[in-house]
C-alpha cells in the first residue's frame, strides 16, 4: 500500500477516473487548492501577554476558518466516493472539523475568554470599591 504525504495529493494524476466523477474529481483537487491558498494566507491571531477577551475570542476564528475550508474538502471526498459507489452516508462527510472543534476546542476557547471577562470585571469593581488597596 502506498502512502502519499498531504502535500504531493494535489499532485497525482487522474488515473482513469469514469466520467460521472470527473467533476467531483476536479472538486476535490479545487478544494486542496483553496485549502493551500487559504493557509499560507492566513495569520494566525496574537495573544498579547495581558489579553483582552476578544482577543482570546480571536483565536477561535482562525479555527473557524481552518474548519471551513478543511470541512469544504472532506465534503467533496463523501460527494466523489458517493459518485464511484452510491449509498454512501454523505452525512458523515459534512461539517467533520467544526463539530469536532465546536465541542471541544471552541468551547474551551469560549469559557476561557468568559472567565478572563468575569476576572477583569471582578478586579474593576474591587478597585473601584477599595481605593486604598490600589496603593
Amino acid at each position: 500500500m502506498r502512502v502519499y504525504a498531504i502535500c504531493t495529493l494535489r499532485h497525482m494524476t487522474d488515473h482513469a477516473v469514469r466520467a460521472p466523477a470527473d467533476s467531483r474529481y476536479a472538486d476535490i483537487q479545487h478544494r486542496w487548492r483553496e485549502l493551500s491558498a487559504c493557509a499560507s494566507g492566513i495569520i494566525p491571531a496574537r495573544i498579547p501577554l495581558e489579553p483582552a477577551p476578544g482577543e482570546i475570542e480571536m483565536v477561535a476564528d482562525d479555527l473557524r476558518v481552518l474548519a471551513r475550508r478543511v470541512d469544504a474538502l472532506v465534503e467533496a471526498y463523501g460527494d466523489y466516493v458517493d459518485a464511484n459507489a452510491p449509498g454512501t452516508d454523505l452525512t458523515l462527510f459534512k461539517d467533520v472539523l467544526f463539530s469536532a472543534l465546536d465541542g471541544n476546542a471552541l468551547y474551551e476557547i469560549e469559557q476561557t475568554s468568559r472567565q478572563l471577562r468575569d476576572d477583569l470585571g471582578e478586579r474593576a469593581y474591587y478597585a473601584n470599591h477599595n481605593p486604598l488597596a490600589a496603593e
